[in-house]
């Protein structure tokens, strides 16, 4: 991905379907961007076999909406219940792939949740979670242990929420690598939002350059963005930091220093925002 063309190499996005009351939001975000790219869009639906175990155990019930008593669960009615919903989920992106046109599969995987994300990683250039979604949170810690597997396969990550408020800008943290300012520029041009860079050091006086070096690539492209400061502390520091400040879309490129480090899933839990990870 280079600074003169972000979006050359995104040609395969992988939306992770999942069952949480942001799901839509997240395959809209992944399909309008696939739309914009000319991308293909795949849908994944994971069977996981930990919820098919623990579906088994004696002590686990569910509780029915409307129900005043609970159910004993198996893994047969489990079963039964990942069916369905893995076949709303393929309607679901049937729908929007005939919506906007796109080129599309849908595929079904039995195993565990993080584990099959990892091993399907390396086959796509994007991979789209739904950051509220109870599956997906408890796969992020996982899915953020393993990810070196997907830096290999230089995959990006999308963390998508509800959907966030069109007046918020698409945000760059920046600490030196112009191929996030450029996809920060695209993204920006994509969903029509204004561009904000947030250049971040380790000193005051780094941290000034690096504004500097933002401004004048910013220039030079002939982009308008509002260019601010953060001064690095620790990770907590800036998380904290960005979820006060920060509601839109969010760029990160995990080859720096800070970004290697930031747990995706806490900023990711930002109201009405979306996260983009390069790797």
């Amino acid at each position: 991905m280079s600074a003169r063309d972000p979006c050359a190499d995104l040609r395969r996005i992988l939306v992770a379907m999942d069952q949480g009351p942001s799901a839509r939001a997240t395959l809209e975000t992944a399909a309008s961007l696939a739309a914009a790219l000319h991308a293909e869009l795949v849908g994944l639906f994971v069977e996981d076999t930990e919820l098919l175990a623990a579906a088994d155990l004696p002590v686990t019930h569910s509780i029915p909406r409307f129900a005043r008593e609970r159910a004993l669960l198996d893994a047969a009615s489990m079963e039964r219940a990942m069916r369905v919903s893995a076949h709303r989920a393929n309607v679901a992106v049937a729908a929007v792939a005939e919506r906007l046109r796109l080129h599309w599969s849908f595929r079904v995987l039995r195993g565990g949740l993080a584990e099959e994300l990892l091993r399907e990683v390396r086959a796509f250039d994007v991979l789209a979670l739904d950051a509220a979604g109870s599956a997906m949170h408890r796969a992020m810690r996982e899915l953020a242990s393993g990810w070196s597997e997907a830096r290999e396969a230089n995959c990006a990550l999308l963390l998508a929420g509800p959907a966030g408020d069109p007046r918020q800008p698409v945000t760059v943290l920046f600490e030196g690598t112009e191929r996030a300012l450029a996809l920060g520029r695209w993204l920006a041009e994509v969903y029509g939002r204004r561009l904000a860079v947030v250049a971040v050091g380790e000193s005051e006086a780094a941290t000034e350059e690096v504004g500097a070096r933002a401004a004048a690539w910013l220039e030079t492209h002939g982009v308008h963005a509002t260019v601010s400061t953060l001064l690095g502390g620790t990770v907590a520091d800036v998380c904290a930091a960005l979820r006060a400040r920060f509601a839109g879309v969010l760029v990160i490129d995990r080859r720096g220093p800070l970004g290697a480090r930031l747990p995706l899933e806490a900023l990711a839990g930002r109201a009405g925002g979306a996260v983009f990870a390069l790797n």
